[in-house]
């Protein structure tokens, strides 16, 4: 049923939409760097955040206020098993509005730790769909975490069986870390035929994006496969349209019916699966985007820059759409949060919207901020599509750049060489600055980024002999993707 550890996707997925200031269930938020203590083979550095609060059990709740997590870790030592979940899903819905990365990672350990010591209680069902959620959600948990959760729930559910509801919530969080096979859907879909379901929209927004993760594992897995094992006549992969994908078509047309009943984070989740699986259906978005123009008046400024990225990525909305985007920017260009601006400019970019006016009144917005290197890497990707850029733009970026190297994980690396190749912009400095952090071997990365890596370099014909020798030195230590690739070279020379 299920295979370990996958891909994900590259490029850009690797750069979601800002997290909604109410943590809402399926609004992502970029990881401010990669987790190398994680496992490894996941380049996806986002997460969805729930609204679900945690009843306080009594005045003395230590989460009842911002707590000290050393308090919290210390309560962990001696808590009952329901406490234990109560600070999972607590810190996991607060994160990051009142809990740095670090400290949830550190809570979350802790409770890694104390399921893997093992309790009765620990593998009841509602134990393991809300650990699932929880980690899942946050792309945390090690691989013996996984292995033993994944196990248990594959256990619960071909026996006493799930609901519909628990079942999508599990499989929404840990599609994040665990390949599913794409037969567990048909299953899915069989068991909703059975009884006969009508599926509410919180299902429907836990399943869509979960199948769409898995729909775009498979299809990387396969494409990556196939260039590895590209000298040889016969090749299992053969690629197929996230159409054919076994429940895609039962929830899509149950998300059209459920979709009058839609809140903003409902159609936010459904969304999100649709750019995962860059499926863009042309009868689904005249309704789509009426039930948006239903909600707009309650909008908060990070939904309406989640819906700029989502419409813009696949490069959907009507004229009036984006005219009322284009009005709101200029209007509060100057107030909107950094993360909800690499949100808008991401899909005005995408989408080839936006007029000079709107994109001169971002690009000095950005010349007057210090940004992040998540802000830097949508910035680069979105701006090297503009041929309106400033000379001015591109210096100031690339100094910031330079300036913050070290912090940058292998995706946002990756993604930042591709935009600046494609704007043929790039100083000596910064291609200095980024072969000297490759040549460092301190950034992990997954042979397909490493790929990425590769091709992009030499496309914008950075590849000096120092940094030649170091992919040859991969390909050396048994990556196949790399191995044809040195041979092919060779053999051409």
């Amino acid at each position: 049923m299920f295979r370990g550890v996958s891909f994900r996707r590259l490029g850009k997925s690797a750069l979601r939409p800002s997290g909604s200031d109410l943590a809402k269930k399926c609004l992502p938020l970029i990881f401010a760097r990669a987790q190398p203590k994680q496992l490894s083979i996941n380049s996806q550095y986002w997460a969805n955040f729930s609204t679900t609060q945690v009843a306080q059990t009594s005045n003395n709740d230590i989460l009842a206020t911002k707590p000290n997590v050393e308090e919290i870790l210390r309560r962990l030592d001696t808590a009952e098993w329901s406490e234990v979940l109560q600070i999972l899903e607590r810190v996991g819905s607060q994160y990051p509005a009142a809990f740095a990365l670090e400290e949830v990672e550190s809570v979350f350990n802790k409770i890694e730790e104390i399921f893997l010591q093992g309790s009765k209680d620990s593998l009841k069902t509602r134990s393991v769909v809300e650990l699932g959620y929880g980690f899942g959600k946050l792309h945390l948990g090690s691989e013996a975490f996984w292995n033993k959760l994944v196990q248990r729930f594959s256990t619960i559910y071909s026996t006493t069986g799930l609901n519909t509801y628990d079942a999508a919530r599990f499989i929404f969080g840990a599609s994040n870390r665990v390949t599913f096979e794409m037969s567990f859907f048909q299953t899915i879909e069989d068991n909703i035929a059975k009884n006969n379901e009508t599926l509410p929209a919180d299902v429907i927004a836990y399943l869509l994006p979960s199948l769409a993760k898995v729909y775009a594992a498979n299809q990387q897995k396969g494409i990556f496969d196939t260039i590895s094992f590209s000298v040889e006549q016969d090749s299992d992969f053969v690629p197929y349209e996230i159409q054919d994908a076994p429940l895609w078509g039962s929830l899509t047309e149950a998300a059209m019916e459920a979709l009058p009943e839609m809140d903003a984070t409902d159609l936010s989740c459904v969304l999100d699966a649709f750019v995962f699986a860059q499926y863009k259906d042309e009868g689904i978005w005249t309704p789509i985007e009426q039930r948006f123009n239903q909600l707009k008046s309650q909008l908060t400024i990070s939904e309406y820059a989640n819906f700029a990225y989502y419409f813009g990525t696949l490069q959907r909305g009507s004229a009036e759409f984006w005219a009322h985007i284009e009005q709101l920017l200029v209007e509060e260009v100057n107030d909107v949060s950094p993360q909800n601006l690499k949100s808008f400019v991401l899909g005005l970019a995408r989408s080839e919207e936006g007029s000079l006016k709107l994109w001169h009144l971002i690009e000095q917005r950005i010349l007057n901020s210090d940004l992040t290197t998540s802000e830097l890497t949508a910035y680069v990707e979105s701006f090297s599509a503009n041929p309106l850029a400033s000379i001015e733009f591109w210096g100031r970026v690339e100094k910031q750049i330079v300036t913050k190297i070290n912090e940058f994980n292998f995706a946002e690396l990756a993604e930042i060489v591709k935009g600046i190749g494609k704007a043929s912009s790039g100083f000596q400095s910064f291609w200095t600055a980024v072969e000297n952090r490759l040549l460092e071997g301190e950034l992990e990365a997954t042979q397909d980024l490493e790929l990425v890596m590769y091709l992009e370099l030499k496309a914008a014909n950075k590849l000096t002999p120092e940094l030649t020798r170091h992919f040859r030195n991969i390909a050396e230590q048994g990556d196949k993707i790399f191995e044809h690739l040195t041979q092919s070279e060779e053999s051409e020379q």
